[in-house]
């Protein structure tokens, strides 16, 4: 007898509950009948890594999907959302944020199928072999000290990545952490104006494990954990990093943004480099002396330049 799906209902479900109903059907029994497959629908059994011979679903090999469980143990006080499939978690968070309090909640995720990055660029994330997560927080310090929100996370994502035994980790502004030059991790931080206080969200996306396929769709040089020979689990990558993050904000939250600048100055790619700053049509080049109290990027101890508007390559 072949097994059933979690509900009974997959025909008058969405393609989104019934893909995830199918996934918790193989997690749980090996394996669910390709017939249980939505059609029409979007994503297909590859586009999950899923083999399918026309008749069975499974996968390939058992994956590392995310403990929520004892993730939420790990991180007291902490609210833990666990998607099977979703657009993405920055998204969805944004969406509750209008409606009700985030901070104190984390949303993991093992497949995003619209997870974005900085400037509305796609950020990849094959099922449960990379992390794509976003975390709610939220602070008393004023909308005009906010701009460095995404160096201060890229600080402690540096020092975490450090402490699990990743050498060579750098920052390039304003968001992306690269080692040997190759992107690994990416942040998107996003606010939410409240009436005493601002909440954000902070969306992190870690190349766990990615196949070489992966790597050719991707426009820039990237790599991953498993390349770099780091063996953690992604539960336990998911509360290591997380528990540092929240560690860096709390910090912030207290001291303010000046005590990360000399941190993120030691890590920068491009601190003390000849660069140019690509913003619309204008093209700017000179010498990235630092960052400044708002976390933007400075040119010859003179020009300003904030993130969002500009791209950053070496010149």
């Amino acid at each position: 007898m072949h097994p059933r799906p979690d509900s009974l209902n997959i025909w008058q479900m969405s393609e989104t509950d019934a893909i995830s109903s199918l996934l918790r059907t193989i997690t749980r029994v090996g394996q669910a009948p390709a017939a249980y497959w939505p059609r029409p629908a979007t994503l297909t059994p590859r586009d999950l890594g899923l083999h399918n011979d026309g008749m069975i679903l499974r996968w390939p090999s058992p994956p590392d999907l995310l403990d929520p469980n004892r993730i939420e143990r790990a991180l007291p006080g902490m609210r833990v959302d666990y998607f099977p499939l979703i657009d993405s978690t920055n998204t969805r968070m944004m969406l509750d944020g209008r409606r009700g309090v985030i901070a104190g909640r984390l949303y993991l995720a093992e497949f995003q199928y619209g997870g974005r990055g900085r400037r509305g660029r796609t950020w990849l994330s094959p099922y449960a072999r990379n992390l794509s997560m976003s975390l709610g927080a939220a602070t008393s310090r004023p909308l005009s000290e906010l701009g460095g929100l995404s160096i201060v996370v890229g600080v402690a994502l540096a020092s975490a990545l450090e402490d699990l035994g990743v050498t060579g980790v750098e920052l390039k502004w304003p968001n992306d952490i690269l080692v040997d030059g190759h992107k690994l991790c990416g942040i998107l931080v996003e606010l939410l104006q409240r009436d005493q206080t601002s909440e954000y969200v902070v969306g992190i996306g870690v190349n766990v494990n990615l196949s070489d396929a992966e790597r050719h769709q991707i426009n820039q040089p990237v790599t991953d954990l498993r390349s770099l020979g780091n063996e953690h689990n992604r539960t336990d990558l998911v509360i290591r990093l997380i528990q540092t993050v929240s560690q860096y904000l709390a910090l912030f939250d207290q001291e303010g943004f000046a005590v990360f600048v000399d941190a993120f100055n030691a890590l920068h790619k491009f601190h003390r480099q000849s660069c140019e700053i690509i913003q619309g049509a204008d093209v700017f080049h000179g010498v990235v002396t630092g960052i400044g109290e708002q976390g933007e990027l400075i040119l010859d101890d003179q020009q300003r330049f904030h993130g969002g508007e500009v791209s950053l390559r070496s010149g």
